[in-house]
């Protein structure tokens, strides 16, 4: 079948052009509604993203702040502690002098 890729059919593709044309508006717009979905899909999502991005970070940034500032009162803590001692040894000193 060396010609069979150039043999005359004998029914057409298509009937008209017109039903071409009809054809291809259907699948064109089928297409263009598909299109306008993932569009929207996408930019929905990239909104969304953006903001739990953003309400993410400041949590963070609470979280890693109060560490340090544990720190500090529990240190500010200890500093008082240690005076309070002082003080105490001091006191009794002054009063076996007397």
């Amino acid at each position: 079948m060396p010609g069979a890729v150039n043999r005359l059919t004998r029914a057409p593709v298509v009937a008209s052009a017109s039903q071409l044309g009809e054809a291809f508006s259907e699948d064109f717009s089928k297409g263009i509604s598909d299109m306008n979905k993932i569009l929207a899909a996408l930019i929905a999502a990239t909104f969304a993203t953006g903001v739990f991005a953003q309400a993410a970070a400041p949590a963070a940034k609470k979280e890693e702040a109060a560490k340090p500032a544990a720190a500090a009162s529990a240190a500010k803590k200890e500093e008082k502690k240690a005076e309070a001692k002082a003080d105490k040894k001091e006191a009794k000193k002054e009063e076996a002098k007397k």
